[in-house]
C-alpha cells in the first residue's frame, strides 16, 4: 500500500496508508482538526520514520514524577521534553542513547 502525506495548518506532516487511488484529499483527525494531502511531502526524500521524535514508554515514569524527570534532564543539560504522562520525547538516536546512559538504563535491542 502506498504512503500518503497530510499536513495541517501548522506544517505538521503525518503519513497514512491507503490503497492505490483511494487516498482522500482531506482527513479529520481524532481531535477534530483537518489535514490536507501534501503532494510535495510525498515526493520529497525524507529521513527514516524511525527517528522522527518519539515518545518512549519504556524509559518513562509515572505521571506524578514527570516534573522530576524534566528537572533531572535540565540539571544534566539534556534538552529532552517530557510529556504530562511522564514519557520522554527523543529527537534522535544519539539523544536517546545519552539519556538512557545518564539514567543508568540499557536497551538490549538498540545495540548500545
Amino acid at each position: 500500500m502506498p504512503v500518503y502525506c497530510y499536513s495541517d495548518e501548522y506544517g505538521c506532516i503525518e503519513e497514512h496508508f491507503f490503497g492505490m487511488g483511494q487516498a482522500p484529499q482531506k482527513i479529520v483527525r481524532e481531535d477534530g482538526s483537518i489535514a490536507t494531502r501534501d503532494f510535495a511531502a510525498e515526493h520529497t526524500p525524507r529521513r527514516s520514520v524511525a527517528w522522527n521524535p518519539i515518545e518512549c514508554l519504556a524509559s518513562g515514569v509515572p505521571a506524578h514524577q514527570a516534573q522530576e524527570l524534566r528537572d533531572f534532564y535540565h540539571k544534566h543539560g539534556e534538552p529532552i521534553e517530557v510529556t504530562a504522562r511522564g514519557k520522554p520525547v527523543y529527537t534522535s538516536a544519539a539523544q536517546r542513547k545519552r539519556a538512557l546512559k545518564l539514567r543508568g538504563l540499557h536497551d538490549n535491542d538498540s545495540y548500545m
